[in-house]
């Protein structure tokens, strides 16, 4: 995104329009004023409620297909901003965030969510807090990396499905078998190194197929947590930028001086 202040981020906005319509309307309008391009909703003020559905006026279709626009809208997304009043939400914003992570889209909502899981995969922030943050990834866009990982990620998570007992395992579990898969790495590279070895010990480590075994496992307990692994890569690489890193030589020479 090189201009970042014509429309070019774009964002959804979820919550009830039944109990907390001017909240949303008010976080819409603040997206508005930032000159961000709020896909969904489109409406401008509750028009009618039908079997417990807000219609918008400016919308038209049957709440099927309402709720169809809004998920695509999410799809297109750079953020999903959830109004969260009170910590609710209802069943069809909880489906809009998990749809939303799903697809590695980032997820902010004004108040702590009341419910788990969704309470810890939702961080809270006000609006202005997402304008700025959203802005600042857009001017690091430029040199972002390719989302292939997030490909990676989905792929192992249907390969997870497949495999009978591993879509089961909870995070700890992941955790174990990837500290074990470690050592297999450390047992690996120690065979490179020429570095002793028990003299019944005739096993010789792959170290390319033991890196992929650490990454799978990563990638697994990502999936396992609800976590996006690229999008936390990008956010942990804006604070490493933010860092001073010295090497050996380089804390020595500081000292120096």
């Amino acid at each position: 995104m090189k201009n970042i202040v014509d429309g070019d981020i774009r964002v959804t906005v979820s919550g009830s329009f039944k109990r907390s319509w001017e909240a949303v309307k008010k976080a819409i309008d603040e997206f508005n004023a930032a000159k961000f391009e709020v896909l969904s909703p489109k409406g401008t003020e509750p028009d009618r409620t039908e079997n417990g559905f807000v219609f918008l006026r400016g919308e038209s279709g049957e709440p099927d297909d309402i709720e169809r626009h809004h998920l695509a809208a999410i799809a297109r997304s750079h953020a999903l901003y959830i109004v969260a009043s009170e910590g609710y939400v209802g069943r069809s914003v909880a489906l809009e965030i998990g749809y939303a992570l799903a697809l590695g889209v980032p997820v902010w909502g004004s108040e702590l969510i009341a419910e788990v899981p969704h309470r810890d995969l939702v961080e809270v922030g006000s609006v202005t807090k997402v304008i700025a943050e959203l802005r600042r990834r857009a001017e690091a866009d430029i040199e972002k990396p390719s989302d292939k990982l997030r490909d990676l990620q989905r792929y192992y998570g249907r390969a997870a499905l497949r495999r009978e007992g591993f879509s089961t395992e909870t995070p700890e579990q992941v955790l174990i078998l990837l500290v074990e898969e470690v050592g297999e790495l450390a047992k690996a590279m120690r065979t490179r190194m020429d570095l002793s070895m028990r003299e019944d010990d005739t096993s010789r480590k792959s170290i390319r197929l033991e890196l992929a075994d650490c990454f799978i496992y990563l990638l697994h307990m990502a999936n396992q947590t609800g976590y996006d692994l690229y999008t936390a890569f990008l956010d942990k690489e804006r604070l490493n930028e933010e860092k001073r890193w010295l090497h050996p030589q380089g804390a020595e020479q500081v000292q120096k001086q």
